[in-house]
């Protein structure tokens, strides 16, 4: 999430002081025809780990869509605009619905606060929320970078919109690529149930879910036997080995998935017999390039301890 330093106020006005990074937005990011699912998926997963740490303290985005994501211009994802953040359970403002083309944002007083084409149905209807109703929207926003559309379309009115999530359930995502794992799908629509009590109890299970949605146990798979552990003849690694496998998984930790893999990669080459680098770099590299995370895998195994 976006680094805030200083909040306050000056004669009357508030002021919150936030990082500055340069980027583009995720919105602009999906539109390039040349990224991968893969690729699309690393994204979606730095949001959501944005996405529970702000549910971990208490706090519900409400507004999550692609043009509030940036992607920095160093690879980092950052989760932008909590300007309408509320505390769990906080209600959700609906006294009137909006005229305007597309269902654009809107906060002014006595409209619909957020963005309704990604809005949770709880959320449309003024109910209390919690962390479920950001779950939802980055189902959409999920389903939208896979499939190039949203799951109920762009109708033209908020009553539109909830009569369509009331009537129709989203198609499954086919057809994106021949490598595409359907229990992917399963998870993007779990997260877009229109009863919040069938959706993930926590964005952390819903990552959970998506790392065995792309489990590594097929892909990872060789004809070659693996070589015979060597553990026992394994020295402990160096304090520059150690701390620089501690940044990486910081940096894994906070989303910052670029960085992470290039730390990873200065562990390994710092310590080549480090089990637990190989074995990270190997799930981060699965889909991208596969005979290379197969490669870190089999050091992986050979290393273990």
């Amino acid at each position: 999430a976006v680094s805030v330093s200083d909040a306050g106020a000056i004669k009357g006005s508030v002021y919150v002081v936030m990082e500055y990074r340069q980027g583009s937005t995720l919105r602009d990011a999906l539109a390039k025809p040349n990224v991968t699912w893969q690729t699309r998926l690393a994204w979606l997963c730095d949001v959501a780990r944005a996405l529970g740490a702000a549910h971990q303290v208490g706090i519900v985005h409400r507004d999550i869509k692609p043009e509030n994501v940036m992607l920095t211009s160093d690879g980092v994802v950052k989760v932008l605009d909590f300007g309408i953040a509320r505390r769990a359970g906080g209600p959700a403002v609906m006294d009137a619905a909006t005229a305007a083309a597309g269902l654009s944002t809107l906060t002014e007083a006595g409209a619909l606060v957020g963005t309704p084409l990604y809005m949770a149905p709880e959320q449309l209807q003024g109910a209390a929320l919690d962390g479920r109703a950001d779950q939802f929207a980055w189902g959409i926003m999920a389903y939208e970078a896979f499939a190039g559309s949203r799951p109920w379309g762009t109708p033209g009115s908020v009553y539109a919109l909830v009569a369509a999530m009331l009537t129709h359930e989203p198609k499954p995502l086919v057809g994106i690529d021949s490598t595409f794992p359907p229990a992917l799908s399963d998870v993007v629509l779990r997260a877009l149930a229109r009863d919040p009590a069938r959706r993930f109890n926590s964005m952390e299970a819903l990552l959970d879910a998506l790392e065995q949605a792309t489990s590594p146990r097929v892909a990872l798979t060789t004809t070659q036997p693996l070589p015979a552990a060597r553990h026992a003849s394994l020295s402990p690694p160096s304090s520059d080995a150690v701390r620089a496998f501690e940044a990486a998984r910081q940096s894994l930790h906070d989303g910052a998935g670029h960085t992470a893999e290039r730390g990873l990669e200065r562990v390994t080459a710092l310590e080549p017999a480090h089990a637990a680098a190989h074995l990270r770099l190997a799930l981060r590299l699965l889909e991208r390039e596969a005979g290379k995370a197969r490669e870190h895998y089999q050091r992986a195994f050979q290393f273990r301890v």
